[in-house]
């Protein structure tokens, strides 16, 4: 009984946020193409996930470019980050290059 208190608030607020979205839409005060309401938005998911199954293939694809980079990204981690601990020589050259990198959030390197 306790956990199901403790999903109210958040419940709540899930309910108050949809509530919201869905009264300015339909009130006309943001364009539709803007902020579509929310029962479009849940009947085209409905439409695409359940009656057409389109939007698993663009998943599926979605899903496979991102292992491919995260294997990617791995190995060349793994073999920089052995090659630094094991070569000063190594650590010299890529320390500095990666250290100047680090700080630059992630999103930036991200194509447009």
């Amino acid at each position: 009984m306790e956990r199901l208190r403790s999903l109210g608030p958040g419940l709540t607020s899930f309910a108050v946020v949809a509530l919201v979205w869905e009264s300015i839409s339909q009130s006309g005060l943001v364009p539709r193409y803007f902020l579509p309401p929310l029962s479009a938005v849940l009947e085209e998911a409905w439409l695409l996930l359940v009656r057409d199954s389109s939007l698993y293939g663009d998943i599926g694809i979605s899903i496979v470019r991102i292992g491919a980079g995260f294997a990617l990204s791995l190995a060349f981690g793994v073999v920089c980050g052995t090659a630094a601990g094991l070569s000063r020589r190594a650590e010299s050259f890529l320390v500095p290059s990666i250290g100047t990198i680090a700080p630059v959030p992630k999103v930036a390197f991200l194509p447009l």
